[in-house]
């Protein structure tokens, strides 16, 4: 009896995925894709960063970065809605233009629908799976 092998993606696979309108996430080796955030979706996140960016005006403690690519390895590259990251902890996060280890807090807003028939609940449980378990406050 033969098996097929499922190929494992790494985070180098992303960059030569075909520009189609998705976005793409690797976790654990497995591609996951999605479309491109709703219109009502951007309009939660642009509020929630209207919030938290007047609160870091007055106590400016570190940055938010929407839609970063974050890279917990090389099997492993998601992009959450929102990032927050404490200034004592950039040089620990961020190397060149990535964000490398698990920042302080995530955002991801849950936009499940026929819009969106990838983000369904196998993947955005492995996204956060994956966000979670490398000790990141998730909302």
């Amino acid at each position: 009896m033969s098996r097929q092998i499922e190929p494992v993606l790494t985070v180098a696979d992303l960059d030569v995925m075909p520009d189609d309108g998705n976005r793409y996430e690797v976790i654990e080796g497995e591609l996951y894709p999605s479309r491109a955030p709703s219109v009502t979706h951007q309009i939660v996140l642009t509020k929630i960063i209207k919030s938290i960016a007047s609160c870091l005006d007055q106590h400016p403690i570190g940055i938010l970065v929407p839609g970063p690519g974050v890279i917990f390895g090389e099997l492993s590259g998601v992009m959450p809605d929102l990032v927050f990251i404490r200034k004592d902890r950039f040089d620990e996060v961020i190397s060149g233009e990535r964000i490398v280890a698990a920042p302080d807090l995530v955002i991801e807003i849950i936009s499940p629908g026929p819009e969106n028939p990838t983000a369904g609940p196998h993947n955005q449980k492995a996204s956060l799976r994956q966000i979670l378990g490398e000790g990141v406050l998730g909302c």
